[in-house]
């Protein structure tokens, strides 16, 4: 498991968010340390498990890896 120590992009001050639906509850945020890691946090705050939601803003195109359920997307 990760800790948020190892990786710098989840202790700057660096974020912008980038993705609110009030109506599915989710919220999006972009986390990153002078272009040596990146993060995405993507917060469902709702009951419902939304696999197929996107979020239009994604800051970059590639592969991500998902941590809560340890996969590349």
């Amino acid at each position: 498991m990760i800790r948020r120590q190892d990786l710098p992009a989840l202790y700057t001050e660096n974020i912008e968010f980038i993705h609110e639906n009030p109506e599915a509850k989710v919220l999006a945020y972009y986390r990153w340390s002078d272009g040596v890691t990146r993060a995405v946090v993507v917060a469902n705050f709702s009951a419902t498990y939304l696999s197929g939601n996107s979020i239009p803003k994604f800051p970059a195109g590639g592969s991500w890896h998902e941590w809560m359920y340890n996969k590349i997307v």
